[in-house]
């Protein structure tokens, strides 16, 4: 059993254009039923209510990831009060710079209200321009001294290819390299650089009832890559 864990949810795990919301009470049930046992942080994409990168170079990059960050903190207000709802304790926290809904993000705030049994729900990207989801989920992990990284997505590890277009492998282990060799995406370069000599990732299908708790208790689930 893991004592403390960072999770990356994308902002498609609550919805597609918007905001489903018995797809993300389905998420935070599966979050809920494991913060009685694990210490969880958890990050949230934005990727529900933007994309700017698929704007066509028509935005400056910066202003569109700038909107892009203020999707995370309006994620990250839903996802907490669903957990609420859910009699999880919980405590937002919004990246500095990006908006005053929720508390400041500190490195030392976030590790007390894990400490203190509040999982840990992080929004707001990491406050600048140009990082992913996955490159704030690693730098967040390792400010926050968690035992591993998981990544949700809705494929139940990594394969060789699309398992969704065709026939496809699953890899059980896989190096950083190995991953990055592949060109999936499933994370990009500079988070794969975060956490290769640093912390291991859990890349798992978090849409199946129990697949969470699974990972946490340490059974095989996904693709592990360190």
């Amino acid at each position: 059993m893991y004592r403390r864990v960072l999770l990356g949810l994308s902002g498609t795990s609550l919805g597609q254009g918007g905001f489903d919301f018995s797809r993300a009470g389905q998420i935070a049930s599966e979050v809920a039923q494991a913060a009685h046992t694990t210490q969880l942080a958890v990050v949230i994409g934005g990727g529900n209510l933007w994309r700017g990168r698929r704007d066509g170079g028509a935005m400056d990059r910066v202003i569109a990831d700038q909107v892009g960050m203020l999707a995370t903190a309006m994620n990250a207000l839903v996802l907490g009060d669903l957990l609420g709802r859910h009699g999880v304790s919980v405590t937002v926290f919004q990246a500095p710079g990006v908006t005053s809904f929720g508390e400041r993000y500190t490195p030392m705030a976030a590790r007390r209200a894990l400490d203190q049994g509040q999982t840990v729900v992080l929004g707001g990207g990491n406050g600048a321009p140009f990082f992913t989801t996955d490159t704030t989920a690693a730098l967040r992990g390792l400010e926050l001294n968690v035992e591993l990284v998981l990544k949700a997505t809705n494929v139940d590890g990594v394969y060789d290819r699309d398992p969704r277009t065709g026939p496809a492998t699953k890899f059980d282990r896989l190096s950083y390299r190995q991953l990055l060799a592949l060109g999936l995406g499933v994370i990009d370069a500079a988070a794969a650089a975060l956490l290769e000599r640093e912390l291991p990732l859990i890349v798992f299908d978090m849409f199946k009832p129990g697949n969470l708790s699974k990972v946490l208790s340490g059974q095989p689930v996904g693709t592990w890559v360190s």
